[in-house]
């Protein structure tokens, strides 16, 4: 079973890659099987690396993402709470409340992500 500071480590890598703009860092945290739904509900159901490679080309400009807390963890699940700010630097949009449910293998993978956001 995954340790929570490992879950802790890889969201703050998935943050960081994210944030700047480091695509293979981000594509490394995943497991070759990953299931990536975001947003749930959305038409944005990402399957293999090769579906999220395409979908991190689909970044809006500027990305930040942050934690905003500490995760929960259960078993080898964690709700993961985040904001995310994007566009204009001088006039950004902010999205402050995501919470994704991330689904690790025992080796600290991303095997999962359910992202929830208005």
């Amino acid at each position: 079973m995954v340790t929570r500071e490992k879950m802790q480590a890889v969201m703050e890598e998935y943050c960081r890659c994210e944030s700047e703009g480091d695509k293979e860092g981000w594509l490394a945290l995943f497991d070759p099987e990953i299931i990536h739904e975001d947003p749930v509900g959305g038409t944005n159901t990402n399957v293999g690396l090769e579906q999220i490679a395409a979908f991190w080309d689909r970044f809006p400009p500027n990305l930040k993402v942050e934690l905003t807390e500490p995760l929960i963890k259960c078993g080898n699940e964690a709700i993961v709470y985040m904001r995310a700010q994007l566009g204009d630097p001088a006039n950004p949009h902010v999205t402050e409340r995501i919470i994704d449910n991330v689904w690790f293998n025992d080796e600290g993978k991303i095997t999962r992500v359910r992202a929830f956001y208005d």
